[in-house]
């Protein structure tokens, strides 16, 4: 009973985990290789529910929940899906951290392939960047950055920004600043929103700029967005009408979100 409660986990540490056998450019087919796991097991994951031993499954069983998870659960479930929901939960989603997020698997592989496709071409640019060759180094960061890889990114946008080695280009130093917004990074939708508000190293564009600052608060990860979102409507700083409401609202949600300086401001009123 016990050894199909387990294989989602197996499965899971061979394709999530830091040190797992998985190659995204493998000839062996993605079942093959899920398969592979299963039978010899991992001591790769990084989950409370821990290390897997082989041999927990294998057979039909196996192929089964493999071919499943491959069809991004589509078709009839298999017999013994109810112990991989024992895992993950009904969503498969890992019971909020006990265990990995297997929902979608084949989306999941391909994010993992992009951050790595990503992470080698910035390696390339970052060669050809020591070499003084910067516009091939710029070709290498702009594909890497089209596979997410977020240092590729703010690489190109820093030397447009800076005209390092190149002339200085604002409007693709924003295209790549924009970018990285796009990706969820929120220190970069901070960072464009406020170059945008002050106007010092770019055209001064105040309401663009305050909506990438309400992206950034958005995201729910950093607090001193929306600290910053806070001050400038509470004293009206460069050019953003004042209101008391609207500021008092951000700092609230500052402090939420661990801002010391936004708690202290609402302590004191």
């Amino acid at each position: 009973m016990k050894k199909i409660f387990f294989i989602m986990i197996i499965i899971s540490s061979f394709l999530f985990s830091k040190g797992s056998n998985f190659k995204c450019n493998s000839t062996v087919s993605l079942k093959e290789q899920i398969l592979n796991i299963i039978l010899k097991g991992s001591n790769n994951l990084n989950y409370p529910f821990g290390k897997m031993p082989p041999l927990l499954s294998f057979g039909k069983d196996a192929e089964d929940i493999a071919d499943y998870l491959l069809s991004d659960k589509k078709g009839e479930k298999p017999k013994d899906l109810k112990y991989c929901i024992s895992c993950h939960g009904l969503d498969l989603k890992g019971l909020n951290g006990m265990s990995p997020d297997i929902s979608n698997i084949n989306q999941k592989v391909k994010d993992i392939c992009s951050l790595e496709s990503g992470k080698e071409l910035f390696q390339k640019g970052e060669i050809a960047r020591k070499f003084k060759k910067i516009s091939l180094a710029l070709d290498y960061y702009d594909k890497a950055c089209s596979y997410k890889y977020i240092k590729a990114c703010k690489a190109s946008s820093i030397i447009y920004l800076e005209g390092l080695g190149i002339p200085v280009n604002e409007k693709k130093s924003l295209f790549y600043m924009d970018k990285l917004c796009s990706y969820n990074d929120s220190k970069s939708c901070q960072f464009i929103g406020m170059l945008l508000i002050k106007g010092d190293e770019v055209t001064k564009n105040t309401d663009k700029g305050i909506e990438y600052l309400k992206r950034a608060c958005d995201l729910n990860i950093n607090g001193n967005s929306c600290y910053l979102l806070g001050r400038l409507y509470l004293d009206g700083l460069y050019g953003v009408e004042k209101n008391i409401s609207i500021s008092l609202n951000y700092f609230e949600k500052a402090c939420d979100l661990n801002n010391s300086e936004a708690c202290e401001f609402i302590n004191k009123k």
